[in-house]
């Protein structure tokens, strides 16, 4: 934006400013918060596939002392397709 003049100055010119700024803040705060989103999202990711790893060893061990696929997926409260990604290659 170039400088104005005083004379230039006018409660239209004021009204376009404002909005101007209003915009620039706006655009400013929301660029923050999806930062400190996208910070949280990938931090949660990482969480789940910790915890998933977690799950399938704890599945696996079950199954190695003897228990049906269907008790662990009812223990774990998931689907059969997980349990079968997590117990792969075990019979």
């Amino acid at each position: 934006m170039l400088p104005i003049k005083p004379e230039d100055i006018t409660p239209d010119k004021l009204d376009e400013v404002a909005r101007e700024w209003d915009q620039a803040r706006i655009y400013a705060v929301t660029r923050a918060e999806v930062l400190v989103k996208g910070n949280e999202w990938r931090a949660a990711k990482v969480r789940e596939n910790q915890l998933e790893v977690q799950c399938m060893l704890r599945a696996r061990r079950l199954r190695m002392y003897g228990m049906s696929r269907k008790e662990i997926q009812y223990l774990f409260g998931a689907d059969r397709k997980t349990i079968n990604k997590w117990l792969k290659g075990m019979d």
